[in-house]
């Protein structure tokens, strides 16, 4: 439930800044890019501070930014697909 949850705010935070930098009808690829960027940074932006100072292993946090890459693409595509024509 917490993974939903984490998953849908970070939809929210890609859905306000997509509206609020792109327009209706914007192609398909800006809006993947735009959105995926943004998914990115919300799945995987914490993994590196915490192996700079939590002492994370950093094959974990690779692992994690494969993840979050993962999850931007996801997102991207999705938001791409569904955006307003």
């Amino acid at each position: 439930m917490q993974w939903f949850v984490f998953a849908l705010v970070v939809s929210i935070f890609a859905a306000y800044l997509g509206s609020r930098t792109l327009s209706l009808g914007t192609q398909y690829f800006k809006v993947f890019r735009v959105a995926g960027t943004i998914g990115f940074l919300g799945y995987a932006a914490g993994a590196v501070p915490a192996a700079i100072w939590m002492g994370k292993p950093w094959r974990s946090a690779e692992k994690e930014l494969a993840d979050g890459f993962i999850y931007g693409l996801l997102t991207g595509g999705a938001f791409g697909w569904l955006w307003p024509r």
